[in-house]
């Protein structure tokens, strides 16, 4: 018994020490995905990244237009949609596997979205 508890105590914190490490894109206001201003300290969500959290706050609509660039995330990342995000474009979008969507708001897709495993 002792075993199985120090192994979930384990695992807890290893998935909290994961949580507090993720780098959190957070929207500012309504724009472009690529837009500086559309996100807090004019950071973009970077391509090619793992373990992210990206947020979209509620009221904001952010909408992905790529048009050839074919952005991808990386695993693990996590979607936090409060407001509304809009894919379009016919560049795509992707994310890797074991992605996470937490969608209160919407999440619209006028074009191609490719999603890998356990996402």
């Amino acid at each position: 018994m002792k075993v199985n508890r120090f192994s979930f105590l384990l695992t807890i914190l290893l998935v909290l020490t994961n949580l507090v490490k993720a780098q959190v894109y957070e929207s500012a206001r309504t724009g472009s995905w690529t837009n500086t201003t559309t996100w807090l300290n004019g950071s973009i969500p970077p391509a090619n990244t793992e373990g992210i959290i990206i947020k979209v706050n509620e009221g904001h609509t952010v909408t992905f237009q790529d048009n050839g660039a074919n952005y991808r995330y990386g695993n693990n990342v996590v979607f936090d949609i409060e407001g509304v995000v809009n894919v379009n474009g016919w560049g795509g979008f992707r994310v890797g596997n074991n992605a996470e969507f937490l969608i209160k708001g919407s999440f619209r897709n006028g074009q191609n979205i490719t999603l890998g495993q356990n996402a």
